[in-house]
């Protein structure tokens, strides 16, 4: 974090309006929550079509909801971004998060996709956020390919599973 608060520093331009201390608490608080909030590990240990799995979508719907709820509630400006036009801490923290959710979870279970979810439930707020971020080309250039990625997670969960 302390990393990407200096990145934030350096890459703020005169242009741009500074970040009131309200906002940049709302992004690292957000940078902080997100993982939490996101957590789709624990549904892909589950046994699809099982009670479990269930509970785990329930989960990941409540914390999608919470994280929805989170960007209505502190978000800035016009724009996508909890600063609105302005690609914060809080994106530059979470957005390897983002694209993997993104990316792993349809690729595990296909049944589960996340943008799907998100407009479903009417999480329109969060789903801009992750749209936004999907489509940066500083956060999808250091993304693996997704067939890369799966596998690697897949790898992952049958060494957790052992």
């Amino acid at each position: 974090m302390v990393v990407l608060e200096y990145l934030e520093d350096i890459a703020t331009t005169h242009a741009d309006p500074p970040l009131s201390a309200q906002q940049r608490a709302a992004s690292r608080l957000f940078a902080q929550m997100f993982s939490q909030w996101l957590n789709y590990i624990p549904l892909l240990r589950t046994t699809p079509g099982s009670a479990e799995e269930q509970e785990a979508v329930q989960a990941l719907t409540r914390g999608m909801e919470a994280a929805d709820a989170f960007l209505h509630r502190h978000g800035t400006g016009h724009g996508p971004f909890l600063a609105g036009e302005h690609f914060s801490l809080a994106e530059m923290a979470t957005a390897p998060f983002a694209l993997r959710f993104l990316a792993v979870l349809p690729g595990l279970r296909p049944e589960l996709k996340p943008m799907e979810l998100l407009k479903e439930r009417g999480l329109s707020r969060l789903g801009a956020w992750m749209q936004a971020v999907s489509e940066r080309p500083s956060c999808t250039q250091s993304l693996p390919p997704t067939d890369e990625l799966v596998e690697s997670y897949r790898k992952l969960l049958a060494r957790m599973a052992a």
